[in-house]
């Protein structure tokens, strides 16, 4: 018996327009400090950053023209957002066999089952895409940049993509903690204390806010068992503020809302993995790291894609993604493929700081 295939599932347009009505998925980081996906006309993505001004506005004589006041530098430097193109293949007896999910002894038609096939595997790759971006995201907060590897399937030569938002070697996000004022339960609560003041006076000077300290599982461990830090919260009229260790469906662990001398900062941890290529899982978010941000500091961009039709015409998208399908009738199979170029960036200057404090 023939397995008749739907062309009309094949098509990119279809595609696409399956895609655009998944339901949006979630992805912390991103969402929060590099929120709103922009997808661009251009495949390269012009990065504007715009300093904050701390500057005052002078007092004048009354009647007079006034003081001129000079205006701000910004910088403009062009990046071309990585490519990724993950893929899943099927073949013609996955058609005939019962899909996750069916009862058993389903006789569902083989268009309605190839349907839901490429529906589960867009939602699939979908979702490691968005985990790329996720990855991107807490490089970028830990090391104001990150690096990629690029390589073929069939193993041919590699390619190191390098993306840093800032200018010379050295990182200004990164604040340097000596070995001898390392994290510990039995740290002087004031060098503890001193660390983050100097994260927060970085921020101010650079008139941006600091509202959130992300802190990795042994930081989490060290101030949950502090006796400075507990004997400082038993204290009364003392508003140090409290810990409340907990952690939700995403992943976010609450350690507690912690003033450090200028006023109480949420303090978390990030509880989520990822898998390498190599099978190693690794946490996002460095355990032995303390991160200062605020929402908003940045944006998630997505370049250009292109696709070309059965007639031979290129078309554009602007969308964070691109699906399409192509088939192998040799090898009876079809591919499913999403290409995204995706470009996690920061909006201004190091609008973060981050120290590694445990270990050292």
């Amino acid at each position: 018996m023939a397995i008749q295939v739907n062309p009309a599932f094949l098509q990119t347009p279809t595609l696409l327009f399956a895609y655009e009505e998944l339901p949006p998925n979630t992805s912390f980081a991103r969402d929060r400090y590099f929120p709103g996906a922009r997808p661009l006309s251009t495949e390269e993505v012009l990065v504007e950053m715009n300093g904050a001004s701390q500057t005052l506005a002078p007092a004048v004589p009354e009647n007079s023209e006034g003081v001129q006041i000079g205006r701000l530098g910004w910088t403009a430097r062009t990046y071309r957002p990585p490519f990724f193109k993950p893929k899943r293949v099927h073949n013609a007896s996955d058609l005939k066999r019962k899909g996750f999910g069916e009862s058993l002894g389903s006789d569902l038609p083989v268009e309605q089952r190839q349907a839901a096939l490429i529906n589960d595997d867009m939602v699939y790759l979908r979702n490691i895409l968005a985990r790329r971006e996720e990855w991107m995201a807490w490089q970028v907060l830990q090391h104001n940049g990150y690096t990629l590897t690029a390589k073929t399937e069939d193993g041919g030569p590699t390619q190191t993509l390098t993306y840093a938002f800032y200018e010379g070697s050295n990182d200004p996000s990164t604040l340097t903690i000596a070995a001898a004022d390392e994290w510990t339960d039995t740290t002087d609560w004031k060098t503890i204390a001193g660390h983050v003041l100097t994260a927060q006076s970085t921020l101010r000077r650079r008139g941006l806010p600091g509202v959130d300290l992300i802190v990795g599982a042994n930081v989490a461990e060290v101030l949950n068992h502090h006796e400075g830090l507990l004997k400082r919260l038993d204290q009364r009229n003392n508003n140090t503020g409290a810990l409340d260790p907990s952690i939700d469906a995403s992943l976010l662990g609450t350690v507690g809302r912690i003033n450090f001398g200028a006023g109480l900062v949420n303090t978390f941890t990030f509880d989520g993995t990822y898998t390498d290529e190599a099978g190693v899982s690794h946490s996002f978010v460095d355990p032995d790291t303390i991160i200062l941000a605020a929402p908003n500091l940045g944006e998630t961009a997505y370049g250009l894609l292109t696709w070309m039709d059965d007639a031979g015409v290129i078309h554009e998208a602007s969308t964070d993604a691109l699906p399409a399908a192509y088939t192998d009738k040799r090898g009876k199979s079809m591919e499913l493929s999403m290409e995204s170029r995706p470009l996690v960036i920061p909006s201004a200057p190091s609008p973060f700081v981050h120290a590694k404090v445990v270990n050292i």
